[in-house]
């Protein structure tokens, strides 16, 4: 029985997250090439929707989230009052291209995490 399998019956969500993590460091410990998780967040939680090999795929996926976001903020905005000036910040910071270069905290905002091998060596040698 491995580390993760102890946890099913336990604590299901931690299961799913032991088996993500370990199924990340086998991939990366396969390849030299890094792997990208792609997800969105905001101020009080974290979303990975997918985890590519691929730089151009996982941009693509990016895209896609930060359309939906600006889509869902629109609608949002026809539906209820908010803020004009705060609508305008969400939508200029949600209009940046460079994932690594976006910053729309405390809302909703997609992102990429480059995963090497560098990256998980260095996680546990801390």
């Amino acid at each position: 029985m491995d580390k993760c399998e102890e946890l099913f019956e336990k604590n299901y969500p931690e299961y799913r997250r032991c088996k993500f993590f370990d199924t990340i460091d086998r991939l990366v410990r396969k390849k030299i090439k890094p792997i990208f998780v792609v997800g969105w967040q905001d101020a009080e939680s974290t979303f990975i929707d997918s985890v590519w090999d691929d730089l151009d795929l996982a941009l693509k996926r990016w895209n896609e989230i930060r359309n939906s976001i600006i889509a869902d903020w629109k609608e949002l905005a026809t539906r209820t009052d908010i803020d004009e000036e705060t609508y305008k910040r969400v939508l200029k910071n949600l209009s940046e291209i460079d994932p690594f270069k976006m910053d729309n905290y405390p809302f909703d905002e997609p992102f990429i995490i480059v995963l090497g091998l560098n990256d998980i060596n260095h996680k546990f040698d801390e």
